[in-house]
């Protein structure tokens, strides 16, 4: 698992203030949280602030996994008004790895547990 430059490009750009101009590794501390067949989910937190973002890092490979990220942030994008889905501050594609990001506010959620909680209650 890789965090690339551009990512801390990428947050520092987005959701830091100007005024900040001190090592990005002071600004953020970052925690591998999630692993997918893409890629890996951080857990950003914001040191000077304490916000937490997630940050989703997609491998983007192949046409196939391009295809899916780009539809991914077009699903988000379309639904950024939505009540039910999560909201995107940022996105984009790496141009030293083959590696897109997504930013998201960092929602404390086990979608696991929840549905077994659901399933529960139906049964």
């Amino acid at each position: 698992m890789t965090i690339t430059h551009t990512l801390y490009h990428l947050l520092l750009r987005l959701i830091t203030p100007s005024r900040y101009k001190t090592v990005q590794s002071e600004l953020y501390h970052l925690t591998h949280i999630a692993s997918g067949a893409t890629g890996y989910v951080f857990l950003a937190e914001q040191l000077a602030t304490r916000k937490k973002y997630a940050l989703k890092q997609v491998a983007i490979q192949t046409e196939e996994q391009r295809r899916s990220y780009n539809d991914e942030v077009r699903y988000l994008q379309h639904f950024a008004n939505s009540d039910h889905i999560i909201q995107l501050f940022a996105h984009q594609e790496s141009a030293e790895a083959p590696y897109g990001y997504i930013i998201m506010p960092y929602m404390k959620v086990n979608l696991g547990s929840r549905q077994k909680q659901e399933l529960a209650i139906i049964c």
